[in-house]
């Protein structure tokens, strides 16, 4: 998944698109920046209508190559 704007990209390379994750177990969230400055990021949980089902970290301050956050997947999801 790429999102972008005129002075940066930013690319989501783990989890992949599908993968099935369990309840209490850790995540690797992966993404890699391309900007000329710091980019502040919110990892947000989304049901693929785009509906926001919670918010996984926010004010992460994200440089450019890569950048990770392990989240504990709770048991039950809202």
């Amino acid at each position: 998944m790429v999102f972008s704007n005129n002075s940066a990209s930013l690319t989501i390379t783990n989890p992949v698109k599908d993968n099935q994750f369990l309840g209490g177990r850790i995540l690797p969230i992966k993404w890699s920046v391309q900007s000329n400055s710091p980019l502040s990021t919110a990892l947000l949980l989304q049901k693929e209508s785009g509906a926001i089902i919670n918010t996984i970290a926010q004010d992460l301050s994200s440089k450019s190559g890569d950048n990770a956050y392990s989240w504990k997947i709770p048991q039950v999801l809202p």
